[in-house]
């Protein structure tokens, strides 16, 4: 299980970025922020549990949740998707 931390200093952080010309943020931002999202998603793709079990006609192979954990390439949104999982028996 991820250990969270307190983080301070993020609405400053946020002021600053801001402040930067948009084309600056653009150049310097998105290839730093994927580059987290890609260590993200490798992380959540090693830890989804796989089912090795026989699945039952209409249901979706073995493996697809690893698959569909992706980097969305589309415009910045500003705003966070989750995917979430019944706990497995």
């Amino acid at each position: 299980m991820a250990e969270f931390k307190h983080i301070s200093g993020l609405k400053e952080l946020s002021a600053k970025l801001k402040a930067m010309p948009e084309d600056l943020r653009k150049k310097t931002l998105k290839p730093a922020v994927g580059a987290g999202a890609k260590v993200v998603r490798d992380e959540a793709r090693i830890l989804a549990p796989k089912y090795e079990g026989i699945t039952a006609r209409g249901h979706a192979p073995a493996g697809t949740l690893k698959k569909s954990i992706i980097i969305p390439n589309g415009p910045m949104s500003g705003t966070v998707s989750t995917l979430s999982c019944p706990p497995t028996r």
